[in-house]
């Protein structure tokens, strides 16, 4: 018996060995890279203690209902976007970022301001 031989059996071996042994496909979806969570602590209002500590790590947020409602955003690979903060009287509105909105205002900008827009109503 040539070595080729000897070669393709144990090959054909490994390959029966490797198809029983794999898990079947799975019918459930892969989930979304995409996660939603609450960032209410990311957030500093302008009373807060520390709100314009430059060594803090987070953003002023100008609201009628400061951090006391959650504020959630989704994110994807660290880059945050669609924050959300619901009113007391359950109505969801969107929270964007004061740069964004007025992009003049960004160069002067020494920390990450975000507003409730709280006369807008959030889309689903």
């Amino acid at each position: 018996m040539s070595w080729w031989k000897t070669a393709l059996g144990a090959a054909a071996v490994a390959v029966t060995g490797m198809v029983i042994v794999a898990p079947g496909a799975s019918a459930e979806p892969s989930p979304s890279p995409v996660t939603a969570g609450d960032v209410t602590d990311y957030f500093r209002t302008l009373t807060d203690a520390g709100a314009f500590d430059p060594n803090d790590n987070h953003a002023l947020l100008l609201s009628p209902w400061g951090t006391a409602e959650p504020i959630t955003c989704s994110s994807f690979h660290g880059h945050t976007f669609g924050c959300l903060q619901a009113g007391p009287d359950g109505v969801v509105h969107p929270v964007g970022s004061l740069a964004d909105a007025v992009p003049f205002l960004y160069p002067l900008q020494t920390y990450p301001v975000y507003v409730t827009w709280w006369w807008e109503k959030a889309t689903q």
